[in-house]
C-alpha cells in the first residue's frame, strides 16, 4: 500500500516512458548513422540493416531498463521528491545524462581532478535544473508540452523496434 502511494500516476509514467524511448532511440540512431559510411565499405545492405536492427533492439532494452530503474528510485525515495512531476524530473535527468555522456569523450582525462570535476558538473547542473523546475510553473508546462510531443514520436520508434526485433529473431533462428 505504501509502495503504490510512492509510484507516479499512470499518465506521468507514460510520459516518461515516451521520453525514454524517444531520446534514447534518437541517440542510438544518430550514433549508428555516424558509423554507416564505414560500415558500407565492409557490409552488405542486409548486414547493415541487421546492424541497425540490433542497435534499435538494444536501445529498446536500454529504454526499458532506465524506465524501470527510475520507477524503483521513485519507490525508494520519499514520495515528495519524484511522485509530483515524475515525467518532467525523469526527462530532465535523462537529458542531462545524455548531454554529459556526449561530452564525456571530449573532456580531458589526464589530470586526476578532471573526472571529479565532470561529476561535480553533472550534479550541479542537475541541482540547478531541479531548482528551476521546482520554482517556475511556466517552465514545467513547457517541458510537459515537449514531453507530450515526444511521446507521439515514441510510437514510431516502437513500430521500428517491432520490425527490428523480427529481423533479429529471423537472423538468430
Amino acid at each position: 500500500m505504501a509502495t503504490s502511494r510512492r509510484l507516479p500516476s499512470g499518465s506521468e509514467a507514460w510520459l516518461f516512458a515516451g521520453a525514454c524511448v524517444s531520446l534514447i532511440h534518437f541517440w542510438a540512431i544518430l550514433s549508428f548513422l555516424r558509423e554507416v559510411p564505414a560500415l558500407l565499405l565492409r557490409m552488405t545492405w542486409w548486414e547493415l540493416l541487421a546492424a541497425g536492427a540490433y542497435t534499435l533492439v538494444f536501445a529498446l532494452l536500454e529504454s526499458l531498463l532506465l524506465f524501470v530503474a527510475l520507477l524503483l528510485v521513485a519507490v525508494i525515495l520519499p514520495a515528495s521528491w519524484l511522485r509530483d512531476s515524475f515525467a518532467i524530473k525523469g526527462a530532465l535527468l535523462l537529458c542531462l545524462l545524455l548531454v554529459w555522456l556526449g561530452l564525456g569523450p571530449r573532456l580531458p582525462r589526464h589530470p586526476p581532478w578532471a573526472s571529479l570535476l565532470t561529476r561535480v558538473g553533472l550534479l550541479a547542473s542537475l541541482g540547478l535544473s531541479y531548482r528551476v523546475l521546482g520554482r517556475k510553473q511556466s517552465v514545467r508546462d513547457t517541458v510537459r508540452d515537449g514531453l507530450e510531443r515526444l511521446s507521439l514520436l515514441s510510437y514510431l520508434y516502437l513500430a521500428l523496434d517491432v520490425v527490428s526485433l523480427l529481423i533479429v529473431l529471423a537472423r538468430n533462428i
